[in-house]
């Protein structure tokens, strides 16, 4: 009788189920992820890791402005890389993860302050 490939279920919250299966993870979600990246509130302009894993890019520096959907770095977990965005336009207040630095799950990694309102 041949092997069934390993598969299991992971609830990631409330917004999203994320599926391994062979080695690959598989993100189903009811509706497009938030403008950070991951799905994740960062009203408060902190962005967080939404799993553990390794900063594999970083596009931005304190003092840097941004706008709503730039890139501010990359995030590899699980084999897969994930881009964490800026969720509105502002200002890079404080940089907290460096290029190659492993994080744990909701580790502030971007902290940004929203651009004043014209």
């Amino acid at each position: 009788m041949p092997m069934e490939p390993s598969r299991f279920i992971h609830v990631e919250s409330d917004e999203a189920i994320v599926v391994f299966e062979g080695g690959e993870a598989f993100t189903f979600r009811d509706h497009p992820p938030a403008a950070d990246g991951e799905g994740g509130a960062a009203g408060d302009g902190a962005i967080r890791a939404p799993m553990p894993g390794k900063v594999t890019g970083v596009s931005v520096k304190a003092g840097d402005k941004v706008t709503k959907g730039q890139a501010l770095l990359t995030l590899e977990a699980m084999k897969m890389e994930h881009g964490l965005t800026a969720p509105f336009d502002g200002t890079v207040d404080e940089l907290a993860a460096e290029l190659g630095a492993q994080v744990a799950e909701g580790a502030v990694l971007v902290k940004l302050v929203a651009a004043a309102a014209p």
